[in-house]
This record gives structure tokens, C-alpha cells and sequence, in this order.
């Protein structure tokens, strides 16, 4: 897996989760989503276990995408976390 392949991965991750996260309708849904996708064993996890196969001047822009990705998806999920508190 080259960087183009990894980036092609984060983007269709993050369009998954998002959509995902529009479905969402109890809190208990969203802790789900969020330990599926933001886990240990969860795709960001899975890609960047490619990272070893990368040029050394790769790595980090891998690594900052894992992070900005992560942090998207992290902001997001708060974001619907209050919108299911306050309905509760």
C-alpha cells in the first residue's frame, strides 16, 4: 500500500463514519461507532499498520492524516453526542 492508496483509504473512512454518524439515534449506537472506527482493532489502525512499507519521508505525512482524520472524527462524534444528550 503506497500513500495514494492510504489517503484513498482515510477518505473513504471517513465518508463511511460520517455517514454512519447521521444514522445514529442513542448514545449507545454512537459509543459503538466510536470503538469500531477509533479502536484498537478499527480501520485508522489497520492502514497505518502499512505505514512500515512506506518511504521514511512518507511516514509522517501518513501519520498526520491518521491524526487530522481521527481528530474529524472525534469532533464529530462529541458534536453528536450533545445533540443525543440534549434530546434525552
Amino acid at each position: 500500500m503506497n500513500l495514494e492508496e492510504m489517503k484513498v483509504q482515510f477518505d473513504a473512512i471517513r465518508k463511511d463514519v460520517l455517514a454512519s454518524l447521521e444514522e445514529v439515534k442513542t448514545l449507545k449506537e454512537l459509543d459503538q461507532i466510536r470503538v469500531q472506527q477509533l479502536g484498537k482493532k478499527g480501520p485508522i489502525t489497520e492502514v497505518l499498520k502499512n505505514i512500515k512499507n512506506l518511504a521514511n519521508e512518507e511516514k509522517p505525512k501518513v501519520g498526520a492524516l491518521a491524526n487530522e482524520l481521527r481528530s474529524v472524527l472525534e469532533e464529530k462524534i462529541a458534536s453528536v453526542k450533545e445533540v443525543l444528550e440534549a434530546k434525552h
